[in-house]
């Protein structure tokens, strides 16, 4: 108020007139401070180089073997039969699309044990990463026969280059790189920049 005042040069009685936009303004200034000492604190404590991150898989996500824990909104209503999902129903998937195209590579590759249509806002039973504001639930998350975890992120041609799809890419290849070998992140696309269909940079990501 004193800013505004003495310095500002704005009168009272216009700030008392306009004091609900006032306030206003103030809440929106405070989320914009609160928002970027998250995203500093977020990339000072996960990715700076002090940091000492780790990722453990001792009360992370498990592949929970009773149909209580796989709590959909809807169910898949598709012709085709999925045969490697964790669960006989799959759940919140659409029968057509980008992403029910890269479930169906996701069920038809042999290196694949079983896998899950990871559900968005489950944090108890889903797979979820720490982003600077909330949870990322990536699309699918995957158990090769070798025992490695493999999560899959789709993301379309238009999201690709996103400021949130980047912090979501950043965060899915720390959780690898952190794992000590047994997890995999991938955010996949229809074709990537190297050319490489979803088939292929699965196998590529599975390889290394």
């Amino acid at each position: 108020m004193k800013y505004l005042l003495e310095v500002r040069h704005i009168p009272l009685n216009d700030l008392l007139r306009f004091k609900f936009q006032l306030a206003k303004a103030i809440q929106l200034k405070i989320v914009e401070y609160r928002n970027a000492a998250y995203a500093n604190g977020y990339q000072i404590f996960l990715f700076s180089n002090e940091a000492q991150s780790e990722t453990s898989f001792v009360h992370g996500f498990s592949f929970l073997n009773q149909a209580s824990a796989y709590l959909v909104n809807w169910f898949y209503k598709g012709r085709f039969q999925f045969t490697k999902h964790f669960y006989a129903n799959v759940g919140e998937l659409k029968s057509e699309g980008e992403e029910f195209d890269c479930a169906v590579t996701i069920d038809t590759l042999p290196q694949v044990k079983y896998w899950i249509r990871n559900l968005a806002g489950k944090p108890l039973t889903s797979f979820w990463l720490p982003t600077s504001t909330d949870r990322f639930y990536p699309d699918f998350v995957v158990e090769l026969h070798d025992g490695r975890i493999l999560v899959v992120e789709y993301k379309g041609a238009l999201l690709a280059d996103s400021s949130d799809t980047k912090e979501k890419k950043n965060i899915g290849e720390l959780w690898a790189n952190k794992s000590a070998g047994k997890g995999i992140f991938i955010m996949a696309e229809k074709r990537n920049s190297q050319g490489r269909d979803i088939k292929d940079q699965i196998i590529s990501a599975i390889s290394n």
